[in-house]
């Protein structure tokens, strides 16, 4: 079979399209303040350890200064939670034993010296943990690639 199409006239229609569509997302992100990056105005975007994670850390602390408790690693979690609601696999089932109130979070935890293996040793970006001895681990990444072994030595 054999089909009659201009080429032109379809990259034509195409390009109006998704230029069509790039203005109505520009838009939507200007009224939604989508745009907007806090560290960006702060030239903060790429310090890690001293504002990413502490600031991260500090909203998901249940202890934390916001006074709020436990609201924002509650949100955090049943995002996670709903993220992975048709698989319910066994990062559900640990998300369900976790304990958001009366939990603490902790930057760079150090967890000793990288041994020649790889394979234990370290610094956990953030670690969050319950009263029951549960932990979430979170390794922050702004342009950088993950270490050998990393999260294994978590």
């Amino acid at each position: 079979m054999h089909y009659n199409y201009d080429k032109h006239s379809i990259f034509t229609k195409s390009t109006k399209f998704s230029c069509g569509n790039k203005k109505k997302y520009d838009e939507i992100a200007r009224i939604t303040g989508e745009n907007f990056n806090v560290f960006k105005v702060l030239n903060v975007q790429t310090r890690e350890v001293r504002m990413h994670s502490a600031l991260l850390a500090e909203l998901l602390n249940s202890k934390g200064s916001h006074g709020m408790g436990a609201i924002f690693l509650e949100l955090f979690i049943n995002y996670f939670k709903e993220k992975d609601q048709i698989n319910r696999n066994e990062f559900y089932e640990r998300l369900n034993r976790f304990y958001p109130e009366g939990s603490e979070a902790y930057v760079e935890l150090h967890t000793g010296y990288i041994n020649e293996e790889e394979t234990e040793g370290g610094r956990i970006d953030i670690i969050i943990k319950d009263n029951a001895k549960n932990a979430i681990i979170i390794e922050n990444k702004i342009y950088a690639l993950d270490q050998k072994n990393q999260l294994l030595r978590y």
